[in-house]
């Protein structure tokens, strides 16, 4: 009976199979390949949402710029450039009474500031390459340019129709 048993466990266990060294090995490399492969794209993904974050900040504050400057533009009825160019002031009339309301480059800062009625500053933009203000006729136009924190840049030209004739 014991040699029974032991030629039934013997048999058991020369039919068991498992992986030898070589499987081991290959198989291991391979998973290797594949994770090295993965972190590779992550990066290369992640670099990628850096670039896009910076450009839609960039692409944010040429909106906002847009914006406070349009509402502006669209209610002046007198458009003053600054001697340089890189400024105008911009006066209406509301039912509060007289406004005026001043855009100009500091390019200490890189900021586009507005200021209104002589005290209340803010920036519009932030970054700032360029600026630069025309008038023609009673067209006022704003070319504006921000960097991107990834190294590229963002422009847009920026045409309003004012209410009344400018000299």
């Amino acid at each position: 009976m014991f040699y029974r048993l032991r030629n039934a466990i013997l048999r058991v266990h020369r039919s068991a199979t498992g992986f030898t060294l070589v499987e081991l090995i290959v198989s291991v490399a391979i998973l290797t390949t594949g994770f090295g492969y993965l972190s590779a794209a992550s990066f290369q993904v992640m670099g990628l949402e850096r670039t896009w974050r910076s450009d839609s900040e960039a692409t944010r504050q040429l909106r906002n710029a847009k914006t406070w400057f349009g509402g502006d533009a669209f209610n002046a009825e007198e458009a003053t450039l600054l001697p340089d160019g890189t400024g105008v002031v911009l006066d209406w009339t509301d039912a509060a009474g007289s406004v005026t309301v001043t855009y100009s480059f500091d390019t200490t800062a890189e900021t586009l500031v507005r200021t209104k009625d002589g005290g209340i500053d803010f920036a519009v933009a932030d970054d700032v390459v360029s600026v630069a203000f025309s008038l023609a006729g009673n067209i006022l136009t704003l070319d504006l340019e921000i960097k991107a924190s990834g190294g590229g840049t963002d422009t847009t030209t920026t045409q309003i129709f004012l209410r009344k004739g400018t000299p």
